[in-house]
């Protein structure tokens, strides 16, 4: 397929260096709210706006409804009003403008054949979020209506900011181009992956500050396509009364049943809480305008969801671009799945072109069979291949089949973290995520009260090891608030082993195979011994050696005998390069050049008490009354 490319600046809109939209192109406008939407319809001709979603239509009809004409079309309005409305605007020489969801088009269509007005010479027909016809295909049967239709009109583009590329052989045919709009700047969103044991028990984690009494003080904006996973994130927090859940009809109606109150189909900023939680209908088109900028929380699990799982070709790019003041900081939550079968993008076209190869030789061996119980046999084998809707009246449902592929595609990148950070690299959106650790969160509350037949020494033990495990991930970003809130969370679980972690060490507690007893006794005797750690020391030492630096060996010894001869200190036995592991987490087969080196992985929790102690008796006054009463 020919590609043009056209470039723009910042503050531009897509007006200003494309003012009419072509026939036959696909449009990649590779920005969100540059107004592509905006462009078709102040465009000097009849359109029809062919939409995702309902919310997009509300957005976008409150913004132009007294100057453009624009009418909605949803399931609550009638052919005849849709007449009504064509019949109005073509007598008083106004612009046809509609915008219709998919499941509608039907009507449009309808009531263009009803008057004297050939909507498919006289309109043009923009697929907007056009990755959507692909992307929902699977459980939104009805999605692909519009393209029974789309072949017709003599004018007509797809559009979005991330569009798939359609297998439709139609496409070809009627010589389709690609039109790519690039930004003049480098943009990227900078993204923090949390590689999580369990979501749950990360939110958990997240929400413990707010737990305590202190309300976060910028929004929480939460995507996860789920809405039984929404459900257990609320109830598990215990914030329902500072919770929004923004969802499509069906979800709400779940919710709603399961006692969920604040429940929403539509955006207004009325509707804010300081958790906003999000499922796929709200990922693309429509504008939140916020007073702050919000932190935005990916979730996807891959062991338990897929469904969860987020592109960030299209999903998490799209749903960046909802928010048009911009966002304090986002980060993904990921339960990555290793078991996950690894395929090629040839492997998926194979794995594809399988499934519609055996509906088609099933299919051929019906129509040549000709006992009625013969028949009735294929018939029932036909019923168990999967995705049978494949084949229609004899035709392959390309829009099902990209959906197959775009599915296999994004799986692919949810067996380890080293294959999501280069599908952020390769999406063009996003910068590659750093490398990070697996956080084991431990287990929550409402998992203990649900295991009745678990031994609680059992889990007692499982959740001591895991914030053992936590606490020593986290040791490089110890400071920050995500930390701080983490180890309250930890603290509230088991404070002796927190404590533990910080005044003795991992070995130690490790050695005693985390018997509360041995470690309370060990405590108390280095408390009498008041054998406590010169913090002097510690600041120093960290600040010469940083946590993801390497030293040279000779570099390393000279500096680490410094410090223990500045501060007076017997060593434990005699300095060398690697007697940084009394202290850190070392590599020591790391190389600068061709010299050998040491690279520091992490600190271990020497040293680092007086931080504790700094945090752990910490109390907060900002209470929750206002969104209770």
């Amino acid at each position: 397929m020919e590609t043009k490319t056209l470039t723009i600046s910042k503050h531009q809109h897509l007006a200003d260096v494309y003012p009419l939209i072509e026939s036959n192109i696909i449009l990649n406008k590779r920005l969100s709210g540059i107004g592509a939407t905006h462009c078709e319809i102040i465009a000097p001709r009849h359109s029809i706006i062919v939409v995702p979603n309902i919310p997009i239509i509300t957005c976008k009809v409150e913004q132009h409804k007294d100057t453009n004409n624009l009418y909605g079309v949803t399931a609550n309005i009638s052919v005849r009003e849709i007449e009504e409305y064509i019949e109005h605007s073509i007598s008083n020489k106004k612009l046809v403008k509609l915008m219709v969801t998919p499941e509608s088009f039907y009507k449009v269509r309808q009531a263009f054949s009803e008057i004297d007005f050939d909507m498919y010479e006289n309109c043009f027909l923009m697929l907007d979020e056009c990755h959507k016809f692909i992307k929902e295909r699977d459980f939104r049967k009805e999605i692909v209506l519009p393209f029974y239709s789309f072949f017709k009109f003599k004018n007509k583009a797809l559009v979005s900011a991330t569009p798939l590329d359609p297998s439709d052989p139609r496409f070809i045919e009627q010589n389709f181009k690609r039109v790519v709009v690039e930004p003049d700047w480098f943009f990227r969103f900078e993204i923090s992956v949390i590689c999580a044991n369990n979501i749950r028990r990360a939110f958990y984690a997240e929400t413990e500050c707010t737990r305590r009494g202190k309300l976060p003080t910028e929004p929480q904006c939460i995507f996860v396509n789920s809405a039984t996973i929404i459900a257990n994130l609320i109830t598990d927090c215990k914030i329902e009364k500072i919770s929004s859940i923004f969802c499509s009809d069906q979800s709400a109606v779940k919710l709603r049943q399961m006692g969920f109150t604040d429940v929403h189909t539509e955006w207004k900023k009325e509707y804010a809480k300081p958790y906003m939680f999000f499922t796929s209908r709200f990922f693309t088109g429509l504008d939140i305008w916020l007073d702050t900028m919000p932190r935005v929380l990916y979730f996807s699990d891959a062991v338990n969801s897929e469904n969860t799982l987020m592109d960030p070709n299209t999903d998490m790019a799209q749903a960046c671009g909802r928010f048009r003041a911009g966002m304090k900081e986002i980060y993904h939550y990921v339960t990555f799945n290793p078991s996950i079968e690894r395929k090629s993008q040839a492997d998926i076209e194979e794995y594809v072109n399988g499934i519609i190869k055996s509906h088609l030789a099933l299919r051929d061996v019906y129509n040549n069979s000709k006992g009625k119980f013969e028949r009735k046999a294929i018939e029932k084998a036909i019923e168990f291949l999967p995705f049978k809707e494949i084949i229609f009246e004899d035709e392959i449902d390309y829009f099902l089949r990209d959906n197959i592929v775009d599915r296999e595609r994004v799986l692919q990148y949810y067996d380890n973290f080293f294959s999501l950070q280069a599908a952020y690299g390769e999406s063009g959106y996003f910068k590659i995520p750093l490398e990070d650790d697996t956080y084991d969160f431990p287990p929550i509350p409402t998992e203990f009260s649900a295991k009745k037949n678990f031994s609680t020494k059992e889990f007692q033990y499982t959740q001591r090891k895991a914030i053992i495990d936590t606490l020593v991930h986290i040791a490089p970003y110890y400071g920050t608030s995500a930390v701080n809130d983490i180890i309250y969370t930890l603290q509230s679980y088991d404070k002796l082993f927190v404590d533990a972690f910080f005044k003795l060490d991992r070995d130690f507690i490790e050695k005693c195979d985390y018997n509360p007893k041995l470690i309370k006794a060990e405590l108390i005797n280095r408390k009498n011994a008041n054998a406590e750690i010169d913090e002097a020391f510690f600041n120093a030492l960290y600040a010469t050696f940083e946590v993801g630096k390497k030293y040279l060996l000779p570099d390393a010894k000279r500096e680490l005998k410094r410090l223990y001869e500045k501060f007076l200190l017997t060593p434990p036995s005699t300095i060398t390069a690697k007697s940084l592991r009394w202290h850190f987490e070392i590599d020591e087969k790391a190389r600068i050049g061709n010299k050998k080196a040491v690279k520091i992985l992490r600190r271990k929790a020497d040293g680092i008490t007086k931080y504790y102690d700094e945090i752990k008796d910490n109390t907060t006054t900002e209470s929750l009354t206002s969104f209770e009463e």
